[in-house]
């Protein structure tokens, strides 16, 4: 695969983190993702407005969860109504992107509350698209493994935070299930022989960033990629941000269609799923307009003060 020659060298040569190169490799598994992610670096470089590729895309299946974590949204604020999005327009937003090759069946909420999930998926694998969920994992029972193994899943990502106590903290529930359900998930992947990528993502903030090595290494042999992230919060931004030029769009389970997933209430809309093909939508007016403010430190509203808790344990997404 292009991305287990691609995603180390850029990681580590270009962006000086190495521990990107497992992400990289899963975006940008194939030549043509690897080299539109080079055009759209370069087009960043070159501070251009437009000619960006698509790379990939968020779709968020619901905005609904059964949690209410103390660092999500979702059920503690968030005033957009709770929304899922069927197979059939999954399916039409296939068939108007013919060229996409990476799909995130997720944003705000719990994907495994959408029981028509598998069959999103299958519908991407059939075309050719790696489908990857983010779930907090408390409803993958054996029957959940079974649908999404039979799906063709391309990768799943657990949400994990810190230890058992820091976790049930946060999240109101026990971490130990969670482990044997991703345990079960192995088991049954292994047995099937199958491809599918389990990883363990880890949200870094005053309660959890000590917990790190433990969590790094208590994971390790369970899942195959173990990341941590910073969570989002309050800070006067300074730099501009990548994400508009990076050849992504999120779609939320409203229809409407935003630059970045910093933007719980859908604030920086650029379009509709109905407008037609991502690939227009992401070198629109209202795109570039975005790209302008960034490359001229004219932060815009959403923009100004979008930032990370700053730690060693993982660096910035969103800065330059």
């Amino acid at each position: 695969m292009p991305g287990t020659l691609f995603a180390p060298l850029v990681a580590r040569c270009y962006l000086r983190r190495p521990e990107l190169a497992g992400l990289l490799s899963i975006k940008y598994g194939t030549w043509r993702g690897a080299l539109n992610a080079v055009w759209n670096e370069l087009l960043f470089r070159l501070r251009r407005e437009s000619g960006y590729r698509l790379v990939s895309a968020n779709f968020e299946v619901t905005n609904a969860c059964n949690l209410s974590c103390t660092i999500c949204p979702v059920n503690r604020g968030m005033q957009r109504p709770k929304k899922r999005l069927d197979v059939a327009t999954f399916e039409r937003f296939l068939q108007n992107n013919p060229g996409l090759e990476f799909v995130l069946l997720f944003q705000w909420g719990e994907p495994l509350l959408v029981r028509e999930l598998p069959e999103m998926i299958a519908a991407a694998t059939r075309r050719g698209v790696r489908t990857m969920i983010t779930t907090n994992g408390t409803l993958l029972d054996e029957a959940w493994c079974r649908r999404l193994l039979d799906a063709g899943l391309t990768r799943l990502t657990l949400s994990v935070d810190g230890d058992g106590q820091t976790h049930e903290r946060i999240r109101g529930v026990a971490l130990a299930p969670l482990r044997e359900n991703l345990l079960r998930l192995r088991r049954m992947r292994n047995e099937r022989d199958s491809e599918l990528g389990i990883d363990v993502s880890m949200v870094v903030n005053e309660l959890t960033e000590a917990k790190w090595r433990t969590l790094r290494r208590s994971w390790q042999g369970v899942a195959d990629r173990v990341q941590a992230i910073p969570q989002f919060m309050v800070k006067a931004r300074e730099n501009p941000c990548r994400e508009p030029n990076r050849g992504g769009l999120v779609v939320l389970s409203d229809g409407r269609i935003v630059i970045c997933c910093a933007d719980p209430e859908g604030e920086a809309v650029v379009g509709h799923i109905d407008d037609g093909p991502l690939q227009g939508i992401l070198n629109n007016d209202r795109m570039r307009a975005f790209r302008r403010a960034h490359f001229r430190r004219e932060f815009p509203h959403i923009c100004r003060d979008c930032g990370e808790y700053p730690t060693p344990v993982a660096g910035p997404r969103f800065e330059r």
